[in-house]
């Protein structure tokens, strides 16, 4: 179980950094700004769906950054950041579907209990 968490760390540091790279070139490349609220008057609907995936994008992953940390530092909340990460990683599409559901394997099992401490 060791190895798994340690892959599972590993795996959501890279995506996570992939995640956050992609949903910087979506906001570079088609000038959008995804931390506005609210609708502009000459938005279009494809200029609302680019901010939207890449407000998606960048949120997965500073999670996984995050949560990957957590997980090779062993922290007492590193498995339920960690869960949070793989949940939200699940809808992007291939990678994140991959490592989300292979990190919900692992955390899941009833043996990582023991690799994290309980003093939350």
């Amino acid at each position: 179980m060791n190895s798994h968490i340690r892959r599972l760390a590993l795996a959501e540091i890279i995506v996570g950094i992939l995640h956050s790279a992609a949903g910087v070139m979506l906001i570079v490349a088609f000038g959008s700004d995804p931390f506005r609220f609210g609708v502009q008057e000459n938005e279009t609907f494809e200029g609302v769906m680019v901010s939207l995936v890449a407000l998606l994008l960048l949120v997965t992953g500073a999670l996984a950054i995050v949560g990957g940390h957590m997980l090779r530092k062993r922290t007492p909340r590193g498995r339920i950041v960690g869960l949070f990460a793989a949940f939200l990683m699940i809808v992007v599409i291939p990678l994140g579907t991959l490592v989300g559901s292979y990190g919900i394997w692992v955390l899941f099992q009833d043996s990582a209990d023991s690799f994290f401490p309980s003093n939350l």
